[in-house]
């Protein structure tokens, strides 16, 4: 009769400290590489973007450590009015005394990202374009004002800017956690992993 090798199972908490952190080591990928890890981080940003005025955004990143790394989002349109209410602190001071203009901005305004790197994902492969219509009769525009819309457009692509550092940012730290040993340990504990005595799954 051929022989049976028996091997004996434990769980993650069974294990030696020792075992414990070889096991850790060979599975710290265990919550982000069969998943899309990134989703909760989406769902979040993109709901925050359209509040801003960044309307339907797909958010897009490589990450992490390396030369070109980063995040960056594209939209099709902006919600102008949601953008200058957003950030009425910022441009209210910009165009005063000229305030009014800034409240027809809305009418007359559209924006969008355009790809201009399409090799990676940071900030810097996108840029604004903006579209401006006439102002209504009674709005003559001036060399200064001209400079307000100069202002405007500036602050619209800082904001882009800024956001998907941060979003990179909150990636980075959203992956940081699932390999943390915490997290893995957590996961491979709450799936009833078992392993050998090599710290191999059973």
């Amino acid at each position: 009769m051929p022989t049976v090798k028996e091997y004996l199972a434990y769980k993650f908490e069974e294990l030696s400290e020792d075992l414990k952190e070889k096991v850790l080591d060979k599975q710290r990928n265990f919550n982000v590489e069969d998943n899309d890890w990134w989703n909760s981080v989406y769902e979040i940003w993109i709901e925050k973007l359209e509040e801003m005025g960044f309307m339907k955004p797909k958010i897009w990143f490589s990450g992490f450590w390396s030369q070109g790394d980063g995040a960056c989002f594209d939209c099709d349109s902006m919600d102008i009015d949601k953008f200058v209410k957003a950030h009425a602190e910022k441009l209210i001071p910009i165009f005063f005394p000229h305030t009014r203009f800034l409240r027809e901005i809305p009418n007359v305004c559209r924006a969008w990202t355009v790809t201009v790197n399409p090799h990676y994902s940071h900030y810097n492969t996108r840029d604004m374009r903006f579209e401006w219509d006439e102002f209504p009769e009674g709005f003559e525009t001036t060399g200064a004002i001209e400079g307000m819309l100069t202002q405007f457009e500036a602050l619209v692509e800082s904001v882009r800017e800024e956001k998907c550092k941060e979003i990179y940012k909150a990636l980075e730290e959203e992956y940081e956690y699932l390999t943390s040993d915490e997290s893995v340990a957590e996961a491979l504990t709450s799936n009833n992993y078992e392993f050998d005595e090599d710290g191999d799954v059973c």
